[in-house]
């Protein structure tokens, strides 16, 4: 058979086997299912998150740094209608509180304009790993909504520490130090201040019984804080806000262990998390009827439950 004729026959067995392919009910041709919305929720409640389109309209403070840092200034932030490079002093800013009022994304970072109460202009920039404005931050500032709302939450009333200790400092030396306390022990809400970090800008200035005083620096919604860092500092990670043994009734010997920070085979999904904490990851699967799940700890063994129960425990 000739080139000619072979290449028209070609194109015709080509169309049938198409034509054949997409008739077929193993295949389904079109999309499948809706996909998730892509719109930005700016959220009202207590300590909601807040991705970067949000903080258009919040106040933030300045924070303070180190005495070994303060020579630096504020490095990612600069004066409106200076260069670039020319970075506000720490005594032009440290304390001051602005208004963010413009939010700009420049592909991984934002562009974020703030403006303090007396009318001055910055620009600061949020580095985003994801550039979805969900995993950014700018170092410095912390954001007064959530100090404020704690303040209205917990000021003046107790609390209970999960891990158990609490920190001091002293600042002629700016060293911090630590004494314990007691896990679940309760502790009175003094003052509500800001930290000295952004992944954990908000300060608990706490009492406990014995009348001594420390501190514990913790992040309340996550805002402006990298995701691998929020978790770690979260507020939920470090108080209760009720008392664990008035709230459950467990044998001693469950809360010998909880109070040590050890699981056992047979313990609740309530028990494993006041011992060890939230898990980092969690995954769920149904096999023959029964509901299994394994929650997975960074820098401990995984946790196997099988309908509520510890089951197994491995690394």
């Amino acid at each position: 058979m000739s080139e000619a004729r072979r290449t028209p026959l070609l194109v015709v067995l080509a169309l049938v086997v198409v034509c054949s392919a997409s008739g077929s009910d193993y295949v389904r041709e079109g999309s499948v299912g809706e996909p998730p919305s892509k719109e930005i929720i700016c959220s009202d409640a207590d300590f909601a998150f807040l991705p970067v389109p949000c903080w258009v309209g919040e106040r933030v403070v300045f924070l303070p740094a180190r005495r070994d840092l303060q020579q630096y200034g504020y490095q990612l932030i600069h004066r409106v209608g200076r260069s670039d490079l020319e970075h506000p002093s720490y005594q032009e800013l440290v304390g001051r509180i602005a208004t963010i009022t413009e939010i700009e994304d420049q592909d991984y970072k934002w562009r974020v304009r703030l403006r303090t109460e007396q009318g001055v202009e910055y620009d600061g920039e949020a580095f985003d790993l994801e550039g979805k404005g969900e995993d950014a931050s700018l170092l410095g500032i912390a954001f007064l909504r959530d100090i404020d709302t704690a303040r209205h939450l917990y000021l003046g009333k107790t609390l209970w520490l999960f891990h158990g200790s609490l920190s001091t400092y002293d600042a002629p030396t700016e060293e911090y130090d630590q004494f314990w306390v007691g896990r679940f022990a309760a502790v009175d809400v003094v003052d509500v201040v800001v930290g000295r970090d952004s992944t954990d800008p908000v300060r608990f200035i706490l009492r406990d019984q014995q009348g001594r005083e420390g501190l514990l620096d913790v992040n309340l919604s996550g805002t402006n804080v990298p995701k691998k860092l929020r978790r770690h500092s979260s507020f939920d990670a470090e108080l209760l806000t009720y008392d664990p043994r008035a709230k459950y009734s467990w044998p001693v010997r469950t809360w010998d262990a909880v109070k040590a920070g050890r699981v056992f085979l047979g313990m609740s999904e309530e028990q494993a998390r006041l011992s060890w904490g939230e898990p980092s990851n969690i995954r769920v699967a149904g096999v023959l009827g029964a509901l299994q799940e394994r929650w997975v700890y960074e820098l401990k063994h995984d946790l196997h439950f099988e309908d509520g129960v510890v089951v197994a425990i491995r690394d």
